[in-house]
């Protein structure tokens, strides 16, 4: 079979070396493997000393012309040898217990090594021959387990398979992770026969093997506690079954303390009862001893375990436990969180910055400067950009992007943690954004001190009266952004986004109003009449193609919680301090929707309700595919950063002709 360009297919799946089974040189592999399985399953060492008795000596290293540099690559033999020592023994943590040996498989067309189902004749020919071959119980077990898998001898090779697994996993000491493998999937491969009898043996095994480490003072939970699993996979009742398995969960509860381990020694208490009673207590000694465990760590660490315990807790249905332990985790001191700040500095020219900031005061008149600020970007960068980001980090991730965050409101509780990828790319995105509106922020403020400084504070009509006129003539809330401005302005930072937030919300509601989008929501039954929250409107207003990059900078200061979420904050009393960075960013927002408003009042909602839109006030006559283009594109050109380089030539060339004219100048004298 090949595909449309023109490879192979069955050849890439099976990964085909060209192997031909030869009886004589496989049984030069014997003694390798033998002496690496002896005492354990070094595969390590055993691919090593494969891979230099396939390459050539240095002598005959030495025979052969100049020009090869490099030695000759390993044989295929050997390379087949290698890649059977690379299937891997996989015994999930999460969910029934078993055991079953095959590739890391990523639900790809082509893994590595290759699925077993898809590797040559010749080279199951040679999983046959080593099995017959060799005596080492790793060994054995590995290339017996390989052939049945493969479909050869299914009885006889799985019950070698199992006998070898059993011989290797009962070793007294150095019990490791391959150990307790090989167990279970010997007890897998009773189970997968239904032999009985055999099962209760490897059962006796793994009890022997979980006693005998715990006494030791062995306590590796991904190594022993799947045994644990194991032994809970029956259909004995506790008092048919030889097997003591409830005095064992109840010995490894003392043992482990750790919140994986806890839970999942509880799930297995959990599914051993019928009675519900039996169960919730079950449920209470495993929040009890994850609470524990939460109260014992420090910082930051103790405020997550504690969210994740209440989390657990409600899960159970404990609902008087996470009440409980949501009142200690309210009651936490803030600074016993400790958390610490990572701060770094970037040097840019202030000649590239001083450049730019003059533009907006350069004219006589302040109207000019204003409305150069009127028409600045989106303060949170395109969405070209921000997508662009969240592609480059997903490809290449930093440890930051690895880590899962946190985020902390100002009492230093949990708000949001990212759990799935498609909220770890929307973190991912709000944090760039951030970046660029932390930087946009402190630019919008420079930008707005400087205009005040160099003409004043505007006259409130006049200011109103140019927004008006350079927007779509909405007064009332035109005059809403000047009192915010002047409140900014008269350094009052508090009542600037108190003002300014709310009316960027009566601005959208009368936007959609505009546009003929039923958004009123009447009275249904003891609810009254309301309009929906921001986050529906701003979706509505997705629905009409508002540019996505305004549209995405309005979601992350307003009411994204990987943002800043400044709406909902300051809604809850949650806003302790605001910054003159916040309160520009404000600015900025209500002032795009100000312009997009046309007369009317967004708070009216008798027009919703009898349909009347004609007495809306006095203002220019704008139809509603107007609107619609003016939401698409909410600015016009706006007055970008330049780039340094920019600056630099705009800086030489003035000073160029600055020069040109001094010396003309001089000449003329």
């Amino acid at each position: 079979m090949s595909s449309d360009d023109g490879i192979d297919v069955a050849a890439h799946r099976s990964q085909d070396t060209g192997y031909s089974f030869e009886q004589t040189s496989a049984q030069l592999a014997v003694a390798i493997l033998e002496d690496c399985f002896a005492e354990g399953a070094d595969y390590l060492e055993a691919a090593r000393r494969l891979h230099a008795v396939s390459r050539p000596t240095e002598a005959s290293l030495a025979a052969e012309t100049e020009e090869a540099t490099d030695p000759a690559p390993p044989s295929p033999l050997m390379n087949e040898i290698e890649r059977a020592l690379m299937y891997e023994l996989e015994v999930p943590f999460d969910g029934p217990v078993t055991c079953e040996l095959g590739p890391d498989d990523g639900g790809s067309d082509f893994v590595w090594p290759p699925r077993i189902r898809h590797v040559t004749d010749d080279v199951v020919q040679l999983w046959t021959f080593l099995a017959s071959e060799l005596n080492a119980p790793a060994a054995r077990a590995r290339f017996s387990d390989l052939a049945f898998r493969r479909g050869v001898d299914p009885v006889i090779l799985s019950q070698g398979a199992r006998d070898a697994y059993l011989d290797f996993g009962r070793v007294g000491e150095g019990f490791d992770l391959d150990h307790a493998h090989a167990l279970v999937r010997a007890w897998t491969l009773d189970r997968t026969f239904r032999r009985v009898d055999a099962e209760a043996q490897c059962r006796a095994a793994i009890v022997e093997a979980l006693v005998s480490s715990w006494e030791a003072g062995q306590r590796v939970a991904g190594v022993l506690l799947p045994l644990l699993g194991a032994l809970c996979r029956t259909k004995l009742t506790p008092s048919d079954d030889p097997v003591d398995v409830d005095g064992l969960l109840h010995r490894a509860g003392e043992l482990y303390f750790d919140g994986n381990s806890v839970t999942y020694i509880a799930d297995l208490k959990r599914a051993r009862v019928r009675v519900e009673s039996a169960r919730s207590s079950i449920s209470e000694w495993e929040i009890g001893r994850l609470a524990d465990e939460a109260r014992a760590s420090i910082g930051l660490v103790r405020v997550v375990r504690l969210r994740d315990v209440i989390e657990r807790a409600r899960q159970l249905q404990l609902i008087d436990l996470s009440r409980a332990l949501t009142a200690e985790l309210q009651a936490l001191p803030t600074d016993d969180v400790d958390l610490e700040s990572v701060e770094s500095t970037v040097r840019v020219s202030r000649l590239v910055l001083e450049f730019y900031f003059r533009k907006f005061t350069r004219d006589r008149d302040w109207r000019s400067g204003f409305m150069k600020f009127a028409h600045l970007p989106p303060p949170t960068g395109s969405m070209e950009d921000l997508e662009a980001a969240v592609e480059e980090r997903r490809l290449r991730p930093r440890l930051i992007d690895i880590v899962t965050p946190v985020l902390l409101d100002n009492e230093m509780l949990p708000t949001w943690t990212p759990n799935s990828d498609n909220t770890r790319a929307e973190w991912i995105k709000a944090r760039e954004a951030s970046f660029r509106a932390a930087v946009a922020g402190e630019h919008h403020v420079e930008i707005l001190l400087r205009l005040q400084k160099r003409y004043g504070s505007p006259p409130v009509d006049e200011l109103v009266a140019l927004i008006a006129f350079e927007g779509r003539g909405n007064t009332g809330l035109a005059g809403a952004f000047a009192r915010a401005l002047q409140h900014f302005w008269d350094g009052d930072l508090e009542a600037c986004v108190h003002v300014a937030v709310p009316r960027i919300e009566s601005a959208c509601r009368l936007l959609l109003k505009e546009l003929d989008v039923g958004i009123y929501q009447v009275q249904l039954g003891d609810r009254p009449g309301i309009y929906p929250p921001l986050g529906v409107l701003l979706d509505s207003l997705a629905d009409l193609d508002l540019d996505e990059s305004w549209l995405y900078f309005l979601r992350w200061l307003l009411v994204n919680h990987a943002g800043k979420n400044l709406r909902n904050e300051i809604a809850h009393g949650k806003v302790a301090a605001v910054s003159p960075s916040d309160a520009a960013l404000c600015l900025r927002a209500l002032l795009l929707v100000v312009m997009l408003c046309g007369p009317g009042n967004a708070d009216n909602i008798e027009a919703d309700l009898v349909g009347d839109i004609d007495d809306v006030g006095e203002g220019p006559a704008v139809t509603v595919r107007d609107l619609g283009e003016c939401i698409r594109q909410p600015i016009g050109s706006a007055t970008k950063v330049p780039s340094e380089a920019t600056v630099s030539l705009a800086v030489m060339v003035a000073a160029g002709a600055s020069f040109a004219r001094r010396l003309i100048g001089r000449l003329r004298r």
